[in-house]
């Protein structure tokens, strides 16, 4: 669960109000303009846009930055720091503790490690800013904490929090024992505080809360997710439960319905630059992007599509590959093989490729020049745990959630993916 979850959340406070500009709160936000990289050593740095490596490689492994503060694994994974944008050491980590990959909003949760005799996973057990000290911290070690979100509450076996750590709904009020709860996005959160049987089987039943606790959408669907924009996917008992391909349509953040159920539910789609969402027409099996009404915008004819960020979205027909395009759908960028793959969205300009027929790496440019690159087999320092983020190995699902790690779209493709599996 750790390797997948890697972001963390909540307010900036320790630069003053132009550098919180500057660096941006979230990593896709952050300006530093500065990208992770491996050299033929098989060690790694930082190049600069210009493919200059102008931070020596000489780490086993590098993240992005965010927040202007970047984690690298120096000797190993069990040596980890957060360096600036110099490469000077900020912070090193205790031994029985680690970190969360990105910081999120100015914050970053801390996790006890475990031995792995235990057979138990990392448990979060504070949230420290980006000045690491610790903002609040759990009561034990078995408690569970969410990152937060931008609405500043986080949920956690207490009840929902807020960037104090104080406790806003006690578990008490929301049954947290016995209720699925999501994150807040965009003012609401998804609850499934009743459950109904149906064909002999035991549904959720979701409904919504505002920041004061009260409902705002009536606990009555069978699926309900937060795609932001002010806006949640849903699915009624009115369509039979569990059929496949789950039709969802639109509501707003006050339960008020925007379109019928039109589009198939069950991925990882959020609104993205545009104000446009990834939907997969459910006659077509195509994907192509709605508006917040609901309207077609760019015609269902892909086999998969990303949300736009940077405004650009990279877009895929297996028989001739990935292609960028901008808001209009015009292409701006073909991928000149089949076998070349984004690992990952635009960010400052630049995107990172995988090349699966020469097992290397490169960062582009929205032109499709190369700026920097290096081969898989130079970076033999990765572990195996490194090497997960090789979209092969992934089917579409899992892919977009590696896709969105370190930005403020994860918590909505982890939620999407949460409530697949429970429907599955």
């Amino acid at each position: 669960m750790k390797t997948k979850i890697c972001l963390c959340l909540l307010l900036m406070m320790a630069f003053c109000s132009c550098e919180k500009n500057q660096l941006g709160q979230t990593p896709e936000t952050d300006t530093t303009l500065l990208w992770p990289a491996s050299d033929s050593t098989g060690l790694w740095g930082y190049i600069n846009e210009k493919g200059e490596m102008v931070i020596p490689a000489k780490y086993f492994h590098t993240f992005g930055f965010s927040c202007g503060r970047a984690m690298v694994y120096q000797e190993s994974v069990d040596d980890m720091a957060f360096i600036d944008k110099n490469g000077s050491i900020l912070f090193t980590r205790n031994s029985d503790e680690d970190y969360d990959t990105y910081f999120y909003y100015g914050c970053c949760r801390v996790y006890k490690v475990l031995p792995t005799s235990l057979g138990l996973g990392s448990p979060p057990i504070a949230m420290i800013d980006d000045n690491f000290n610790i903002l609040f911290q759990a009561d034990s070690y078995y408690r569970f904490m969410n990152p937060m979100t931008k609405d500043g509450l986080v949920l956690t076996d207490l009840g929902y929090l807020n960037k104090k750590g104080e406790i806003i709904f006690p578990k008490e009020n929301i049954r947290l024992n016995d209720v699925s709860c999501f994150d807040f996005c965009d003012g609401v959160a998804v609850l499934a505080p009743s459950w109904s049987r149906k064909d002999g089987y035991i549904y959720p039943q979701y409904g919504a809360i505002n920041t004061k606790g009260e409902y705002v959408i009536d606990s009555i669907y069978y699926l309900l997710q937060s795609v932001g924009c002010n806006r949640l996917l849903y699915h009624t008992e009115k369509e039979k439960a569990g059929e496949a391909p789950l039709l969802v349509g639109l509501m707003d953040t006050q339960g008020n319905i925007i379109t019928e159920p039109f589009i198939e539910g069950g991925y990882s789609m959020f609104f993205g630059d545009g104000d446009l969402l990834p939907a997969r027409d459910y006659y077509q099996g195509k994907w192509g992007y709605i508006d917040k009404n609901g309207t077609w915008q760019i015609p269902a004819q892909y086999d998969s599509a990303y949300p736009f960020y940077e405004g650009v979205a990279w877009v895929l027909n297996r028989e001739d590959g990935w292609k960028l395009i901008d808001l209009k759908g015009n292409v701006v960028l073909a991928l000149d093989d089949v076998d070349k793959s984004p690992k990952g969205m635009f960010h400052n300009g630049l995107c990172l490729i995988w090349d699966y027929t020469n097992s290397q790496n490169m960062y582009i440019n929205k032109q499709g020049e190369v700026i920097y690159s290096w081969t898989a087999k130079s970076a033999k320092k990765q572990s195996n745990s490194l090497e997960k983020t090789d979209p092969s190995s992934f089917d579409y699902d899992e892919m977009l959630l590696r896709l969105f790690e370190g930005t403020n779209y994860y918590p909505l493709a982890e939620q999407s993916l949460r409530s697949r599996k429970l429907n599955n």
